[in-house]
């Protein structure tokens, strides 16, 4: 019975094996969450978001294919370089910031592109209690280097994607001519510029191993 017991307690130790993920931090002071909307059909209309963070969990320091994203916002720090505009913003007809404080996305895939340095990011938007799929384009940089000032090391990445504003219930639509969603455009265009720095501490996952036993040892142990 002991043998047996033993044996168990080592097929386990094997199948689940601990292995060590890598966190990145956003880091805020050299990042920015921007977006982007037609205004009267021919604007680029430009906003931003004060207050955000995020974080990218890799396998390894130098992998990040099948890597974990997710990114905030607190919409009541949106900020467009117009007061009455951001207040505006902040109403029930478009962000509703007083009861939705928060626009989150969370990754359900992280695939290389096509083009070299490229990732299809996949992932569920949640914005004023609607959440939908969305697909986004990651760029990542070259390299992973060294901060010179604390020794930290850094990487970063570009997210943009395209969603409709319709599908989160964010904004009316003025009309021109009887004509709908003239003025203010559809399609809202998301930029996200992610400087990343690597956490100090990694983090402990458990992951299935396939092994192989051979038959007559186990039934040499089991009895």
């Amino acid at each position: 019975m002991k043998s047996k017991k033993s044996f168990i307690a080592i097929l386990v130790i094997f199948m689940f094996s601990a292995s060590a993920q890598t966190s990145w931090k956003v880091d805020r002071s050299h990042s920015q969450m921007t977006f982007f909307i037609k205004y009267m059909m021919v604007n680029d209309f430009e906003g931003r978001f004060k207050v955000y963070d995020g974080k990218i969990t890799s396998v390894t320091e130098n992998d990040f294919n099948n890597a974990s994203v997710s990114f905030m916002v607190d919409t009541r720090t949106i900020e467009t370089g117009d007061e009455g505009r951001d207040t505006e913003l902040k109403k029930k007809d478009f962000f509703d910031s007083d009861k939705y404080t928060r626009a989150e996305f969370t990754s359900t895939s992280f695939k290389p592109g096509k083009i070299k340095g490229t990732y299809d990011l996949d992932g569920d938007l949640k914005i004023k209690g609607y959440t939908k799929k969305v697909k986004m384009t990651a760029i990542g940089a070259p390299k992973i280097v060294a901060d010179p000032y604390s020794g930290k090391m850094l990487y970063a990445f570009n997210i943009t994607g395209k969603f409709k504003r319709s599908d989160f219930g964010v904004g009316g639509y003025d009309l021109i001519d009887g004509t709908a969603g003239l003025v203010l455009g559809e399609d809202i265009t998301l930029n996200c510029n992610l400087m990343l720095v690597k956490s100090d501490k990694l983090i402990a996952t458990v992951g299935k191993n396939k092994i192989k036993v051979d038959a007559k040892k186990l039934e040499s142990y089991v009895g």
